[in-house]
């Protein structure tokens, strides 16, 4: 058997919608026999219902009678007159509840003991009335006149009572057990049906699934047998399939790509020499810059002694010219603004040849035990003097929970609290100048140079701790140096194991806060770059 000439995803479709149709239909043919069965079910059980209700209606008959009985016996109205009362109302609801129920599993049943419903009901009304007139004859001391009533009428209602409500049972009883049988065989019937209708459901299921599976599983075959020839390295294998199918289409594709990595496993070959001399290049390359970044070395460490050498000579030459005592104020002057230019100079080769040291991983961190409190007032002690000569307040916080001893740098801690309090001081003119040390968690530490001086835009707050930036620089900012201080500071934060970060608003202060382990590790080498 052919299928027509159909796309993958049409034979697909085909085959799950003939499923799902033989499905639904062997479903359809169950359910709807079931339902059959279930109503059959019902009826019998509403009709066993009034099999219970006709039992519980003679049952108030006898209590009825019984209590007509007693009170004949005792000759005692007062003591049955309640009771009796309850009891017949009793009776005479059960009469129109078995009334509204259903007499019998069929229609045809169900209609034949109506008759005999309307007589029981004919019987109930005459029981009403006999103990009327009987209880009336009790009540007015006509005893032999009540025990005639009971033994010629009540007795004669009771036998007729008791035949109707007897042959009504039987019917319903005999139509129910018909009823049951006839549900039985129909479920049989519909088991034995839905067998069939499923058999059929699964052959012809399985034979459409055989069919649309072997239309596929075909060009599949084929598409794999010409990938492991590919993979194999034979690239002149084709797929070579026809028609417009999703397959065709494939391997068509398959076919392209074949083509397409011929040309490239050759491109690739080509490429692969080619880089093979790049890398020769790029390591004669590697060796210029590493010569290069010796001879930047070899010339900072020649150019910084050189350059130190004159600058030292400088300083001292003016500090002796100032203390001559004739020497001119004019000459004074130009003396001090040489002696503030030189110490920029040298505090300006100081700082290149720092960060030269930092980024060539050539700063060693020496941890050693650490007197944090009297670190920390060496730092006021030494700033002091600068802030009275300013003008500036300077405040001191240590917090009492703050360990006494550490494991640190305390050469490279210093240097870094150092930079802030001088950045502080520079652009601060009047106002204060803080220095907090805190607890920062269980195993850190902190210290917070808070000033309010200028204060940074917050556009340049994340650029301030780069190399060679100055906010503002040329404008605002006129007090020299050449943007190196707070990259310093970054990068020694990081070789400790520490942060340093900054919050500021502009003409109100900043805020530098250097967070460090309290034991740094020895060992530690900067990461990143300076950001």
């Amino acid at each position: 058997m052919r299928l027509p000439r159909l796309s993958v995803a049409q034979r697909v479709i085909a085959a799950f919608v003939t499923m799902i149709a033989l499905v639904l239909l062997a479903s359809g043919t169950g359910l709807f026999f079931d339902q059959s069965v279930s109503q059959s079910i019902d009826t019998a059980t509403q009709a066993l219902d009034t099999i219970s209700s006709a039992n519980e209606l003679e049952n108030a008959w006898f209590q009825v009678v019984a209590s007509t009985d007693y009170m004949l016996l005792t000759r005692q109205t007062s003591l049955i007159e309640g009771r009796l009362g309850e009891q017949i109302d009793y009776f005479n609801e059960q009469i129109r509840v078995l009334g509204a129920q259903s007499l019998g599993a069929s229609a045809g049943m169900i209609e034949q003991n109506r008759g005999l419903m309307t007589g029981l009901a004919g019987l109930a009304d005459e029981l009403n009335a006999i103990v009327d007139a009987l209880f009336v004859e009790a009540q007015a001391g006509s005893w032999t006149r009540a025990q005639q009533l009971r033994h010629t009428e009540l007795a004669a209602l009771q036998r007729r009572f008791t035949e109707n409500l007897t042959q009504l049972q039987t019917d319903i009883r005999a139509d129910v057990d018909q009823s049951v049988l006839a549900a039985v065989e129909l479920q049989q019937t519909t088991r034995t049906g839905w067998q069939w209708i499923s058999l059929l459901a699964l052959v012809i299921g399985a034979l459409a699934a055989f069919l649309t599976a072997r239309s596929i599983i075909r060009p599949v075959r084929k598409l794999v047998r010409a990938a492991r020839a590919v993979q194999a390295g034979d690239l002149s294998q084709r797929a070579a399939m026809q028609g417009n199918t999703e397959f065709a289409v494939l391997g068509k594709a398959f076919d392209d790509m074949t083509t397409q990595l011929g040309h490239s496993i050759g491109d690739l070959q080509h490429n692969v020499s080619q880089l093979e001399r790049v890398n020769k290049e790029r390591g004669s390359l590697i060796k210029d810059l590493e010569d290069a970044l010796l001879f930047k070395d070899q010339f900072l460490a020649t150019m910084s002694h050189e350059l130190r050498t004159p600058l030292n000579a400088m300083l001292g030459y003016s500090a002796l010219i100032q203390d001559e005592a004739d020497v001119d104020e004019d000459v004074i002057y130009m003396v001090k603004r040489i002696e503030s230019n030189a110490t920029r100079l040298l505090n300006l080769i100081n700082d290149i040849l720092n960060i030269s040291r930092i980024n060539a991983n050539r700063v060693e961190i020496v941890a050693r035990p650490i007197d944090l409190r009297g670190m920390v007032q060496s730092w006021y002690n030494d700033f002091r003097p600068q802030a009275q000569e300013r003008g500036l307040e300077f405040h001191l916080e240590i917090d009492p929970q703050l360990p006494q001893t550490i494991i640190g740098d305390e050469e490279r801690t210093t240097q870094i609290i150092a930079n802030l309090l001088q950045n502080a001081f520079k652009f601060t003119t009047k106002g204060h100048v803080s220095l907090k040390a805190q607890c920062a968690g269980e195993d850190k530490w902190s210290v917070l140079v808070a000033d309010s001086g200028e204060g940074i835009p917050e556009t340049w707050l994340h650029l301030i701790f780069d190399e060679f930036r100055q906010v503002d620089s040329g404008s605002k900012r006129k007090h020299g140096g050449a943007g190196l201080g707070l990259s310093i500071v970054k990068k020694l934060c990081l070789l400790m194991g520490g942060t340093v970060n900054v919050t500021s608003k502009l003409e109100v202060g900043s805020t530098f806060t250097v967070t460090l382990p309290l034991q740094t590790e020895p060992e530690a080498e900067l990461v990143g770059n300076s950001r």
